[in-house]
């Protein structure tokens, strides 16, 4: 069952996994340790509060893990992977019920419970590795790009706190 799991949603797993790279190698681009925060703060003064606040512009950023934590944990990083863990979890549960396949998995000698708790693991296992990856990568991308100036303990802290969000989710 596990194995079938991962055959009907690895491609998900893919595009999910390559579109948060994405958005985490242009996101981590964008940070500029050496932008004068008084250009900054004008700049905010010139926007509406409600048009700085909807784009997350509101305050200054003077580290490389509230870069990240704003503009990829405050939206992207929840949405895309909340989007993968609600349509699993139909995938996974759901759609075996409305088409009628739950009835032959409960016939074979595996009970509700068995399968059910299969099929939840796999759901954290597979955001578990969705969440690692971007992780590894994140860290890459900013040691390279800005060498010194991420905090991993932090950086980490703010990966697992995604997670365990996202797994509440599913």
């Amino acid at each position: 069952l596990f194995k079938a799991s991962l055959r009907a949603n690895y491609l998900v797993i893919i595009i999910i996994t390559l579109v948060l790279f994405m958005y985490s190698k242009m996101m981590i681009s964008i940070f500029n340790p050496d932008l004068d925060s008084n250009v900054l703060s004008e700049f905010m003064k010139l926007l509406p509060d409600t048009f700085s606040n909807m784009f997350g512009f509101s305050g200054i950023i003077s580290n490389l893990v509230s870069h990240i934590a704003r503009y990829l944990y405050g939206f992207i990083f929840i949405v895309f992977p909340g989007i993968y863990v609600v349509s699993a979890a139909y995938k996974l549960v759901a759609k075996l019920v409305d088409s009628g396949s739950m009835v032959y998995l409960l016939t074979t000698p595996n009970s509700r419970v068995k399968i059910i708790t299969t099929q939840a693991i796999f759901d954290a296992a597979m955001l578990f590795i969705i969440i690692c990856i971007q992780t590894i990568f994140g860290i890459i991308i900013c040691t390279s790009s800005f060498p010194g100036m991420l905090d991993i303990g932090k950086y980490i802290n703010l990966n697992l706190i995604t997670f365990f969000t996202l797994l509440s989710v599913g």
